[in-house]
């Protein structure tokens, strides 16, 4: 089992489903509206970049599903907001499901669910680390996004997403990379905070915070353990900057991670808890100075599985 660290506010910790898999925690520190916004923030400001992504997968799995309807699941759904819009992209003759392990978060997004979706995006509650309710290789397309950095053995997870995905289906992992963040001009402490002192604390705590540039390695571990052969796999960096996003949203972004510092500082001797709050501080400074330059590089990993 994952440690479950003391934080105020609550600790936002998820629990097993599945029988068969292990019990974990998702290190968090957010309340639920807290969590939902930063989610929603950081899903504005990924979305234009990301989503030509998406796109580009799109004749392969129409080829793919041909003659019969799709089928694409959305692991770690949070509140849905990511699946809607996966939805409407992949179009009327795909299943979206939606996968948490939270039951509240299943609860919310079927209830806030659009109306013309209802006959074609579902949620229900999972186990990343076990999908148990999918055989081998059943799935169309499995996306996987803001999540792997907080998962202890994040490596079973990734595993698990290729096992499902059928022969000539996709899994798209967005993973990202708390080192790759900087801002400019900025102190030392604010350097030291994205070049040290985030991903030393996720490390304590049995996380990833520089999953960004791990997926790749991650991804092809996978395949070799499921015996994939000659499996595609390919990465895109994907910046959220102040020249692509408005300074705002960034603001946004920084502005919902800041009550991360007490839990940061519990798991780092690097820095402090007001170290990190005034570090997390300046870099919003940073972010909404029409001087400052902010630039937070995220991977999107794209396995193909060879049909």
């Amino acid at each position: 089992r994952a440690h479950i660290f003391e934080t105020s506010p609550p600790l936002l910790f998820l629990s097993a489903m599945a029988e068969e898999a292990p019990e974990y925690v998702q290190v968090g520190l957010q309340t639920d509206e807290e969590l939902k916004d930063m989610l929603e923030w950081q899903l504005q400001a990924t979305w234009p970049k990301e989503s030509p992504i998406l796109e580009s997968y799109v004749p392969e799995l129409v080829q793919l599903t041909a003659g019969r309807r799709g089928l694409a699941l959305d692991v770690g759904c949070g509140k849905g907001a990511f699946a809607g819009k996966l939805a409407r992209l992949l179009g009327p003759e795909f299943d979206v499901r939606g996968i948490d392990l939270e039951t509240r978060n299943v609860k919310q997004a079927t209830e806030e669910r659009p109306d013309d979706l209802t006959d074609r995006l579902s949620f229900e509650e999972g186990n990343a680390y076990g999908l148990t309710a999918y055989a081998d290789g059943t799935v169309d397309l499995v996306t996987c996004r803001s999540m792997l950095y907080s998962l202890p053995e994040a490596d079973k997870v990734v595993q698990e997403l290729v096992r499902v995905v059928r022969p000539g289906g996709i899994v798209h992992f967005f993973c990202e990379d708390y080192e790759a963040c900087t801002v400019y001009p900025a102190s030392e402490g604010a350097a030291r905070l994205w070049r040290e002192g985030m991903c030393d604390a996720w490390q304590t705590m049995g996380c990833n915070g520089r999953m960004g540039r791990s997926i790749y390695t991650h991804a092809y571990r996978a395949c070799k353990a499921l015996a994939v052969e000659r499996p595609n796999i390919s990465t895109t960096l994907v910046p959220i900057d102040t020249n692509n996003t408005p300074r705002e949203w960034l603001g946004n972004i920084l502005g919902s991670w800041r009550v991360y510092a007490g839990l940061l500082a519990q798991n780092t001797k690097l820095m402090t808890e007001s170290e990190l709050a005034a570090a997390l501080d300046e870099s919003i400074r940073v972010a909404l100075d029409p001087e400052g330059h902010m630039c937070w590089l995220n991977t999107v990993c794209t396995v193909r599985k060879p049909a």
